[in-house]
């Protein structure tokens, strides 16, 4: 039997990835078996994109994208999933350059990442949309500000109003104490508008 039909495979792609979480060299060792059975293109792409997600997670984010691009100069093309992964890697490295203060480097990683997010279509692009628009939020605020902000708009979209306003509050304080007077005057209408909804004005 084809091993392409194996009912199996989803369970076997799941146990890489429960694996990566637990003992990412386990996880190593089982993708590199299951790229030994003969694969469909789409299986071989999940099964490099969880191999490459494996060196995320032992922090080798030079490590993972090496192995994608590797299998792309080989394969002469790349998928959506493994595109989605080369983005991975790449917001990894931006955030060390950012943290090092390194601006010419995080700007170059900034652009690789919309580059190969313009060549990634379907569900990965989607992820890839809102892995980019969460990082763009800590680029634009930093860190600790954009945590709050994404706390409030995650609390806002399922109508949890104390949550939210608590957060947008909290973001508000931060914004004052980095300088940013005219955000943090922003942010308050944020608050205001938030405690309309909530029936409190």
């Amino acid at each position: 039997r084809h091993v392409n039909s194996d009912y199996l495979w989803p369970a076997r792609l799941a146990r890489v990835e429960v694996l990566r979480f637990s003992d990412p060299d386990r996880a190593a060792t089982y993708a590199r078996s299951l790229l030994k059975e003969e694969l469909s293109p789409r299986l071989e792409e999940a099964i490099l994109a969880e191999q490459a997600r494996t060196l995320l997670a032992q922090n080798r984010p030079a490590d993972a994208l090496t192995l994608i691009m590797d299998e792309g100069r080989k394969q002469g093309t790349l998928g959506p999933e493994c595109r989605s992964v080369i983005v991975e890697c790449l917001v990894r490295s931006w955030i060390v350059a950012r943290d090092k203060q390194d601006q010419e480097l995080a700007t170059e990683l900034w652009k690789q990442m919309t580059d190969q997010q313009s060549l990634i279509s379907g569900p990965w692009r989607s992820y890839v949309d809102a892995l980019l628009t969460r990082s763009n939020l800590t680029r634009q605020y930093g860190e600790k500000l954009a945590g709050y902000i994404r706390q409030g708009q995650s609390a806002s979209q399922s109508s949890d109003w104390d949550q939210a306003i608590s957060s947008y509050i909290q973001a508000v304080e931060q914004a004052t104490l980095d300088g940013r007077l005219n955000l943090a005057a922003d942010l308050s209408y944020t608050v205001a508008s938030l405690q309309i909804q909530a029936g409190r004005l």
